[in-house]
């Protein structure tokens, strides 16, 4: 029996890992779409965990008079998304989530953009040992990824959706 070589090993791994998050229906808005698709999600916050999550989002966002967005939240399950509207074109420009996996990436960032940003980690996989934050910018897109099994963050968020003088930092914080 022939020995896997630790690349294949991983390009197994994340190609199984992204197939399954793209296989995942969930219900929450994509980066460019209308805000009017975040009303489909509809899921109030219900867990301790996603109340926190919203609370430090909220703190983070600041009173949010005259930022130029609003912040609205879903929850699938045990994972707690924020997606981020720019008040003038009324889409949505960021996501953030918080909970024990991951998100579905493909239905949360939108086709487009997951493809993308699926090429980049590959690559990326290729120049960086495995584990730790998943830094990845794009044309388009930056996104953000950490944690630990059981406790997964992110961020991601398109710079030309975002309201003028959006800072970023505070999709981190």
């Amino acid at each position: 029996m022939k020995a896997r070589s630790r690349s294949s090993c991983v390009r197994f791994f994340a190609g199984t890992t992204l197939a399954l998050c793209a296989g995942i229906a969930n219900a929450w808005a994509a980066l460019g779409l209308p805000a009017a698709s975040i009303a489909q999600d509809g899921v109030v916050l219900q867990s301790p965990q996603a109340r926190a999550f919203a609370a430090q989002v909220q703190t983070a966002n600041g009173a949010g008079t005259g930022s130029g967005y609003s912040t609205q939240f879903v929850q699938d399950g045990s994972i707690a998304v924020a997606e981020y509207v720019n008040a003038a074109t009324d889409q949505v420009f960021a996501v953030r989530w918080s909970g024990p996996s991951m998100p579905d990436l493909q239905q949360l960032l939108n086709s487009t953009n997951f493809l993308a940003l699926r090429q980049a980690q590959l690559a990326s996989r290729q120049a960086r040992p495995v584990g730790g934050a998943v830094d990845i910018t794009l044309a388009d897109l930056v996104y953000r990824a950490y944690g630990h099994m059981g406790d997964f963050r992110g961020y991601a968020y398109q710079p030309s959706g975002a309201p003028q003088g959006f800072d970023p930092a505070v999709l981190a914080r």
